[in-house]
Order: structure tokens, then C-alpha cells, then sequence
């Protein structure tokens, strides 16, 4: 049976980046998780497992997790993406 993860994205830097889903629909999507966001920041995927919801989020939607270890954010900021 499929669960529901979500990706939430932290603003670093001062900005949001703006995914895209490129997968099937009916397996993610991105949407807004705050009443004051009016674009989609944050991705949800159905899957199996976490380790398949994190291939899909990263093939499909742009999500990294980790960046800070792998150099791609700041210490300041803290890692852009994280699954809730």
C-alpha cells in the first residue's frame, strides 16, 4: 500500500525555488502548504517506501536532501529540503 510523503522546502538563502512535478500524476505533485504561499513550494509522492518517495521527489520534482553535506546549501541557512 502507498504512503503519502511530503517534502518540505525551507527558504534558504531568502528564496524559494518553484519545483515542478515531471512524473506521473497520479504518484506526486507540488502544492502550497501555507495559507500565506500562493505558489507551490512544498511536493508530496505515493510510494511504497521512503527510499522510493526519495528517488521520485529528486527524478521528478528537483528535490535534494543533505545539501549542506553535499556543499549545495549553506551552514547558515541549513538544507533546503526535508521530508516531513
Amino acid at each position: 500500500m502507498k504512503e503519502k510523503f511530503i517534502y518540505t522546502q525551507f527558504h534558504s538563502g531568502g528564496a524559494y525555488e518553484y519545483p515542478e512535478w515531471t512524473g506521473p500524476s497520479d504518484l506526486g505533485g507540488v502544492f502550497s502548504h501555507y495559507d500565506w504561499r500562493p505558489w507551490p513550494v512544498d511536493v508530496w509522492v505515493l510510494a511504497e517506501s521512503a527510499d522510493e518517495a526519495d528517488m521520485l521527489a529528486q527524478k521528478h520534482a528537483g528535490v535534494y536532501l543533505n545539501g549542506m553535506a553535499k556543499g549545495m546549501d549553506c551552514e547558515c541557512c541549513g538544507d533546503r529540503w526535508s521530508p516531513s
